[in-house]
């Protein structure tokens, strides 16, 4: 982890570097790192600093909890279900009248027309029209009897 620096000398970097990584106190550090910490005051505030936040972080960390109303205002923040459902059938329900229609029309083109069985009565025609013509039930008045 690197401190940002700006134009820092190559042992404050080092040693910045190194009390971030994981270096308890200060004086943790080698012989040579202690001898620049006493000689310069930026890395000596630099180390008060992070020994104070490290302190203050590890003495907080079981006493922070959350309010008893954070939870319910957050699933306040949140959008209602039919919000989106209804985002969303507004956005698809045009595409889904097109193919509704789009199919309908390709269904009612590709049905044979009773009149061209009496033009040309193949057997592929008649073959089609029965398989695609509706059912009639035999108690039907409009179906042939037997």
């Amino acid at each position: 982890m690197n401190v940002p620096s700006r134009t820092l000398p190559k042992t404050c970097r080092q040693l910045r570097d190194r009390l971030l990584a994981g270096a308890a106190a200060p004086d943790a550090a080698s012989a040579g790192a202690a001898a620049h910490l006493d000689g310069c005051a930026e890395c000596q505030a630099f180390a008060g600093r992070l020994v104070a936040t490290r302190s203050i972080l590890s003495t907080r960390r079981a006493e922070v909890e959350p309010t008893p109303s954070f939870a319910p205002r957050v699933v306040a923040a949140l959008p209602d279900t039919t919000e989106l459902l209804g985002w969303a059938a507004l956005r698809l329900l045009p595409a889904a009248l097109a193919l509704a229609l789009g199919l309908t029309c390709f269904g009612l083109l590709q049905a044979p027309s009773p009149t061209a069985l009496l033009n040309d009565p193949s057997a592929d025609l008649l073959l089609t029209y029965a398989a695609l013509a509706p059912s009639t039930s035999p108690g039907d008045p409009a179906s042939p009897a037997p």
